[in-house]
C-alpha cells in the first residue's frame, strides 16, 4: 500500500512535466492534469470510502472556521512573498490582494475541485499510516510542488511550503478534511481575486 502511494507521487509530476514539455497550451496542460488527478482521486475514494466517511464525521465547526481563516492567511502570505521575489517590492496594500478578478464560475469551480482532489492524493495517505508518515510527507510534498511546475518555478517552491504545512496538519489531526478546507479556500480566493502581479516582469 505504501509503495502504491509513493509510485503515484512519482508518476504525477513525471507525466505533468512530460505533457508540459510537448504541449505549449496551458489550458490543455491544466486540463490533462485535472483529468489525471480526477482519475486517481476517484480510485482513492473508492478504495478508502469508509475511512473518508469516518473522517468527515469527526469534524467540529470551530476547526472548520480556523481552517477557513488559515486558507485566507495562506493566500495573503503566499501572494505577498511571490510579489516580493518577482517584483522586488513589498506590497502592503491589502485591497490588491482582494481586488476581484473577472473570472468564470467554471474556472473557480475547477480550482476548488482540484484542491479537493490534490488533498485526497497528496495528504490523505498521511492519515492512513503511522510510523512512515514523515517519509510520505517528504515525497508527497516534493511531488505536489513539482506538479505545479506548469505555472512557474516560483509556484513549485511556494506549493512545497504549503504542502508541508497541510501535510503536518493532516498528520497531527489524522483528518484530511482540514487540509481540504484550507486548500479549497486558498484556491477559491485565488480564483475570485486573482493571483500574482506579473506586470513588472512580463
Amino acid at each position: 500500500m505504501i509503495e502504491y502511494y509513493v509510485l503515484i507521487f512519482f508518476i504525477i509530476p513525471t507525466i505533468e512535466l512530460f505533457v508540459n514539455k510537448f504541449i505549449r497550451s496551458r489550458i490543455v496542460v491544466l486540463g490533462s492534469y485535472f483529468a489525471f488527478i480526477t482519475t486517481i482521486a476517484t480510485l482513492i475514494i473508492i478504495c478508502n470510502l469508509y475511512a473518508l466517511k469516518s473522517e468527515f464525521v469527526n469534524v467540529k465547526i470551530l476547526s472548520v472556521l480556523l481552517c477557513v481563516l488559515l486558507g485566507i492567511f495562506l493566500y495573503v502570505i503566499d501572494l505577498a512573498i511571490k510579489n516580493i521575489v518577482l517584483n522586488d517590492v513589498l506590497i502592503l496594500d491589502f485591497t490588491y490582494y482582494f481586488s476581484f478578478n473577472r473570472d468564470t464560475s467554471f474556472k473557480i469551480l475547477l480550482s476548488v475541485l482540484i484542491a479537493i482532489e490534490e488533498e485526497l492524493i497528496f495528504r490523505f495517505p498521511l492519515c492512513l499510516f503511522e510510523g512512515i508518515s514523515f517519509f510520505l510527507l517528504f515525497v508527497g510534498t516534493l511531488s505536489f510542488g513539482l506538479a505545479h511546475m506548469f505555472f512557474s518555478k516560483y509556484d513549485v517552491a511556494s506549493k512545497m511550503i504549503i504542502g508541508i504545512l497541510l501535510g503536518i496538519i493532516s498528520i497531527v489531526s489524522h483528518n484530511v478534511f482540514h487540509a481540504i478546507i484550507i486548500h479549497a479556500v486558498y484556491n477559491l480566493i485565488v480564483g475570485i481575486c486573482g493571483g500574482i502581479n506579473l506586470k513588472n516582469i512580463i
